[in-house]
């Protein structure tokens, strides 16, 4: 609607028993045909008015913590309205704020809430917009994050640097005991660039490696060698696969890949969407270790044996006797031990 002022002209309207202008006691009287016409023309701006003032849509709108029970610094937002609207930002009041681009119209919003802190109070509002270009701001809503686990390794920060790059960091914390070849505790931890905790998971076993994939989620490969775990930051799981080479039971939500283990390592394909890893198989007294690619269905898709391409006869430091019990039968030795893939 135009900002432009309307402007009523009085002369354009017959006037009745007035006297000649400038007279202090000029009193001027509408005809009946004016006075209709300013009724008509106020109750038309009155309507004109209260349906083009923005009303607001949003009919529901909640946060919760640890949606899942398995991260205790993320959130999750449902937001329900009358009319699409898009996401344009998180404002977050103790944490991190998160700006958006190129999300969908939709009246049902599920909105992750990351980037909390331990034992924290955070006031969240979501910034939106509708296919008008119209803003839209929600109330607040309140989360509190209890403190870190008793068990939580303390981390220190030794340096702070004003040239440091930003962003975050992830990596797994292993709770290492006397006597304890292999720690039973671990937490899977994202740090800001002070060293401060803003997200974590606990997990009854050590991770080999984890990493981010493009689309936020976490691919984590853990210490028995068997496993692999595609999650979000919520805590749902989207993708398992196991290695069942040997003839062990799978779990039921689990994909099967026939392969004997998963070493270590993993790499994505994202343009074929296959999973490359280090895998091993017994020849003889020895470990073959082999470079395998593996589908979204746990079919293998390639398969190298490094003892085609290296001297099979070679014996490497340590040689490892005794090393893959928990796999095979026999003390083993350890021919290559292939560890990284890049």
């Amino acid at each position: 609607m135009s900002s432009r002022p309307y402007v009523l002209h009085a002369s354009r309207f017959p006037l009745t028993g007035g006297h000649p202008s400038g007279c202090e006691e000029d009193k001027v009287k509408w005809s009946p045909q004016a006075i209709l016409f300013l009724q008509g023309l106020t109750l038309a701006l009155v309507s004109l008015g209260f349906f083009c003032l923005p009303t607001n849509p949003i009919l529901n709108f909640t946060v919760s913590l640890n949606p899942h029970g398995t991260t205790p610094l993320a959130g999750l937002a449902r937001l329900e309205s009358s009319r699409p609207l898009r996401l344009e930002r998180i404002q977050i009041e103790g944490g991190f704020s998160h700006t958006f681009e190129a999300m969908e119209y939709s009246k049902s919003l599920e909105i992750p809430i990351l980037g909390l802190r331990a034992n924290k109070e955070h006031s969240v509002r979501l910034h939106l917009s509708d296919k008008n270009g119209a803003m839209v701001l929600t109330e607040a809503r309140i989360l509190k994050t209890g403190p870190l686990p008793a068990q939580f390794p303390v981390i220190s920060s030794t340096r702070h640097g004003e040239g440091s790059s930003g962003g975050f960091i992830l990596h797994d914390l292993s709770l290492w005991e006397p006597r304890q070849v292999i720690p039973d505790t671990s937490f899977v931890v994202i740090l800001d660039t002070f060293g401060e905790v803003v997200w974590y998971q606990r997990h009854d076993c050590l991770y080999n490696e984890i990493k981010m994939l493009p689309n936020g989620r976490l691919m984590m490969l853990d210490f028995s060698g068997r496993r692999i775990v595609e999650m979000d930051l919520l805590g749902r799981v989207f993708g398992e696969f196991q290695a069942v080479g040997q003839g062990l039971p799978t779990e039921p939500t689990a994909v099967p890949v026939k392969t004997d283990t998963f070493h270590h390592d993993f790499v994505i394909d994202a343009q074929r969407r296959w999973i490359w890893t280090l895998g091993t198989k017994r020849r003889g007294r020895k470990i073959d270790d082999l470079l395998i690619a593996f589908d979204r269905k746990g079919r293998i898709r390639k398969e190298i044996s490094l003892m085609d391409l290296l001297e099979p006869q070679r014996i490497i430091y340590p040689a490892a006797p005794g090393l893959w019990n928990q796999f095979y039968e026999g003390d083993l030795i350890d021919w290559g031990h292939a560890n990284s893939l890049s």
